[in-house]
Parts: C-alpha cells; sequence; structure tokens
C-alpha cells in the first residue's frame, strides 16, 4: 500500500508543474524519482515512466522523448506531433559557382562575444565603433542576426560550413575557396585548436598564411596556456596582416578571415588602449555592484578592436581593392553584461546572448529578415560571386533555429523570426514560452491554442528535419559541431 501510494504521489506531482519545480530541490524526492524512472525504464534506453515527459513505450529503446524521429515510417519515436514527415534536406550550393566570374576578395573579421548593439553604441557622446557604425551606413546591417548555440566553436562552424549539427570537412568554406583559386589567410587571436575548430574547417591545412595564439607563442596577452585564454592582442594581428598584405598578389582572389578576441572575458589587458576607462576591471572585483565599471570596460574593448578594424579598411582602400572586396563583420554570440542579473553567455537564447553584429560593405540587396551563422557561407558566397539569383532568394519568409545544448539532446529551442519574435521550448521541464510572450507556460497547456500549437509544430519539425539532416551526414563519418 505504501509503495502504491509513493507512485501515486510522485506521478500526481509530475503533472503539477509548480509542485514538480519545487521538490525536485527537494533531495528526497529526487531521488525517489530517479529510483522508480530506471526500475520502469525496462527497454534501458534511459528513460523511464516517472520523468517529464515520460517514457510512452518502456518495452521499445527506439522510442522515448526526444529520440531520433526517422521519416515517413509511421512511428512517433520522439512523442512529438506524430511521425516526422517531409525532410528537407540541405543542398549545398558550391557545384553552382559560376568560375567564369572574377570573384571579389573575402575579408571576414569575427568579433569574440561581441552585442549587436556596438553599432551605434554611445558612451558620454562618443561612438563605441565608428568604423563599424560609419561601414554600417556606407554598406548595410543585417539588423536581425543571431548566433544558433551561443557558443564561439560551434558558431564559428556553422559560420563557415553552413550547417547545424554536423558536417563534412568538405563543406568549409576554406575548401570551396581554395577549389575557387583563392588565396587564404587567417590571423586569429585565439588557439585554433580550441573546440577543434582546426581540424573542424581545416583552417591550418587550407590556409597559405597562418597565425594563430599556439603560432604566436611570445605575443600572447595572457599567461595561461589553456586553450580556451591564450589570445593575441588585436595589434599583433594587425601588424602581420600589414607584413602579409605588402607582399600580396591582389590579382588574384583573396580570402582573409579575422578572429579578435578583445571582448573575450575578462575583457581586457595591458595593450589595449584606454579610452572608456583608465583601468579595465580585475577579474576578481567582477561582480553586479561593478555593473558600471564592467560595462566600460567591456566597451572599452570593443572599441579597441574596431581601431584595428579600421587599420584593416584603411589598408584595403591604399592597396585599391577596396571596390572589389566583400567585407563582412559579425560575433561568435553575445554577451551578458549582467543585464538580467547573469554574466557571459551560452547559457540563454536571450537577444543579449545571441543576437550579434553583422554588417558587410555592399549594398546591392538588403535583408530584412532574420540571419543565422549557418546561413552566412552561401551568403559570403552569393556576393563574392555576385550570385544575384541567389540573393534574391534568400530575402524570403525565414527563421533562425537556436539550441542550447547538443543537437541529439538539447535542454532548450527556439525558432526566430523577424520583429525579434521567438517561440521556445524547454525539453527539461516541458514549458513553452509563445510567440510574443515572456512567461513560460506548459506544453499540455499550448497545445490548447491552435496558432501557439502551430508554432510549436514548426519548431519541433525544424529540430527534427536538422537532426535527420545531422544524422544522414554523421553515418558517412561526419563531425559533430554542436
Amino acid at each position: 500500500l505504501g509503495f502504491g501510494v509513493i507512485i501515486s504521489s510522485v506521478l500526481w506531482v509530475n503533472n503539477n508543474e509548480n509542485l514538480r519545480y519545487n521538490l525536485n530541490r527537494s533531495n528526497s524526492f529526487f531521488i525517489i524519482t530517479k529510483v522508480l524512472d530506471y526500475l520502469s525504464d525496462v527497454d534501458r534506453d534511459g528513460y523511464g515512466s516517472f520523468r517529464v515527459p515520460p517514457d510512452s513505450n518502456i518495452l521499445n529503446s527506439a522510442i522515448y522523448p526526444g529520440a531520433l524521429d526517422i521519416p515517413n515510417n509511421g512511428i512517433d519515436e520522439d512523442g512529438y506531433f506524430g511521425d516526422f514527415e517531409n525532410f528537407r534536406p540541405i543542398v549545398d550550393r558550391i557545384e553552382y559557382l559560376d568560375s567564369n566570374r572574377k570573384p571579389k576578395h573575402i575579408v571576414v573579421i569575427i568579433m569574440e562575444s561581441s552585442r549587436a548593439d556596438v553599432i551605434g553604441k554611445r558612451i558620454g557622446g562618443k561612438l563605441v565603433a565608428p568604423n563599424i557604425t560609419a561601414l554600417s551606413t556606407d554598406g548595410q546591417v543585417i539588423k536581425e542576426a543571431y548566433s544558433h548555440t551561443g557558443y564561439t566553436g560551434s558558431s564559428i562552424a556553422s559560420f563557415f560550413s553552413g550547417r547545424i549539427g554536423n558536417f563534412n570537412r568538405n563543406r568549409s568554406i576554406y575548401v570551396t575557396l581554395k577549389n575557387q583559386g583563392y588565396q587564404i589567410a587567417v590571423f586569429s587571436g585565439q588557439d585554433e585548436t580550441w573546440d577543434n575548430l582546426e581540424v573542424r574547417l581545416g583552417t591550418r591545412e587550407y590556409s597559405d598564411y597562418f597565425y594563430d595564439a599556439q603560432v604566436g607563442v611570445d605575443e600572447r596577452v595572457f599567461a595561461s596556456k589553456l586553450p580556451s585564454s591564450i589570445k593575441l592582442s588585436e595589434e599583433t594581428l594587425w601588424e602581420k596582416f600589414k607584413a602579409y598584405s605588402d607582399n600580396l598578389d591582389w590579382e588574384r582572389p583573396q580570402f582573409v578571415y579575422f578572429n579578435m578576441q578583445a571582448g573575450h572575458f575578462p575583457y581586457f589587458h595591458e595593450k589595449m588602449t584606454k579610452t572608456f576607462v583608465e583601468t579595465g576591471i580585475p577579474r576578481s572585483q567582477i561582480s553586479f555592484d561593478n555593473k558600471d565599471w564592467l560595462n566600460k570596460t567591456y566597451w572599452n574593448a570593443m572599441h579597441h578592436a574596431d581601431i584595428y578594424i579600421g587599420k584593416i579598411i584603411s589598408e584595403l582602400k591604399k592597396k585599391g581593392v577596396w571596390e572589389d572586396t566583400l567585407l563582412i563583420i559579425s560575433g561568435d554570440h553575445g554577451e551578458e553584461l549582467f543585464d538580467d542579473n547573469h554574466l557571459g553567455h551560452g547559457f540563454l537564447l536571450s537577444d543579449v546572448q545571441t543576437h550579434i553584429p553583422l554588417v558587410i560593405n555592399q549594398r546591392d540587396f538588403k535583408f530584412n529578415e532574420p540571419v543565422g551563422h549557418s546561413d552566412m557561407k552561401e551568403l559570403v558566397l552569393s556576393f563574392a560571386f555576385n550570385d544575384q539569383h541567389n540573393l534574391k532568394k534568400q530575402t524570403g519568409l525565414k527563421s533562425v533555429f537556436q539550441i542550447i545544448g547538443s543537437l541529439s539532446n538539447p535542454s532548450k529551442i527556439a525558432l526566430r523570426y523577424a520583429g525579434k519574435r521567438q517561440i521556445a521550448l524547454d525539453l527539461r521541464n516541458m514549458l513553452v514560452r509563445p510567440m510574443g510572450q515572456n512567461d513560460w507556460i506548459s506544453y499540455k497547456e499550448a497545445l490548447e491554442f491552435p496558432e501557439i500549437r502551430s508554432d510549436l509544430e514548426k519548431l519541433i519539425h525544424h529540430w527534427e528535419n536538422l537532426r535527420w539532416q545531422s544524422h544522414l551526414e554523421d553515418s558517412k563519418g561526419t563531425m559533430p559541431i554542436d
């Protein structure tokens, strides 16, 4: 009788959102739930009857919440909206590039932890990033550009591969441009082995010139030897690029990639220009109480990076190649500076943590819809090869998929639409944040509203589509980037 009461109580609590949230903090309830769930997991797929959501078939290890849903087999493996149908494979454009048309030079600058509001940002009336802001006027700014993941490695991999999840290295833009006769140079303020980027994209292998924080050992700004912490200053990158540019054959198409680390935590090193602070905030004093000092330190870092972006632009103009160059400035993810009592990135799918700057020196086509990192490879190639058909094709209604965690086992997923509208699903707690709302509601409640249900179904199917694409590529021996 007692055991039956325990089972009934746990099931009742699991169906009560508020009770479940509070009791999950209790060690005893947590342990009891885990034990019961393990005992009920007959098929040993890791999912039983005492979790949220529960396993709908404890006898079939291929069916559980969030399982890979095989398209058109009549089985709803993941438990969301029936069997996954209408798989839409992602098709690369590489084979359609017009190699008979002289392509533009390509210069890509990715600024670590750069927030979208760096464009036009002022402190005491002074522009934080005058060069980026001027470029956004002379060229264009894509106002709704987002990171899919809020993490450096996965963001950069998506940017240069056009993929979310798994990808084949042959899809790297480095391979594409090498095959198109480009000379490639990398100037990275970080260690390109970080998060396996060097292997994922072939940054070193396909570069004619390669300089990162592992190569420039004597130029590092911090003593740390951790791959995530070793950094080079923007001044060092600029000096290496200037020397490289002076001996470059600009008659040949060039691809130059800069990774600027000024905005990386703790947002300051002694080689930085001190424009908005007398000194950067010490790591030990970073706290909510010192929010103003922290903010000024961060924006000072953005200003420092902008100075060297200005130098790069000037160099391209001096060499007489500016009109023949596609310049793109963007970020890997945003950065929260205690805006909502948080610091950092990667743990919320919020505007501050995922909204990034995206400035292009080309004005031929305007983009009014959201753009994600996985759109960038195609956008870069379209502009560089003046593919007007594809640029027009990209200006339709679209959304950007966002995720926390791995593609196969995320904690949250979301779709962003124009106007910063977002539908989000918390898969750990089965909560939904409907489009245009700040509050979360239960998944069960969300299904009762036709409009929310429709938005939720689009989100789930988008995720299922990406997962199946990833599965197909992974089965061919590809490499994960989530």
